[in-house]
């Protein structure tokens, strides 16, 4: 997520944002989510809103970490695909 565009200029509104991994899992599976390499707290697979602010250039970034629990997994259990949404929106100042 970043609050610039590819010409490098930044943006005239602060953002407000989350993210939320909609994909169903059952209990052998679960989600870590890292920003800049510090984990955020899911609830629900979701994140609690953050803030993109105008006041300078700012990148970050986020890895998912995929777990699944050997006991209760089965081979086919195991899904290829997972969508990620990311809901952003001017902040009302």
């Amino acid at each position: 997520m970043k609050n610039y565009n590819s010409d490098e200029e930044i943006t005239q509104i602060d953002l407000l944002y989350t993210i939320e991994i909609l994909t169903k899992t059952d209990e052998s599976i679960s989600f870590k989510l890292y920003k800049n390499n510090e984990e955020i707290q899911l609830q629900n697979n979701k994140t609690q809103e953050m803030l993109l602010t105008r006041n300078e250039k700012k990148e970050d970034n986020y890895k998912l970490e995929i777990l699944y629990n050997k006991e209760n997994t089965n081979q086919e259990d195991i899904f290829q695909d997972i969508q990620i949404k990311v809901h952003s929106e001017q902040r009302k100042d």
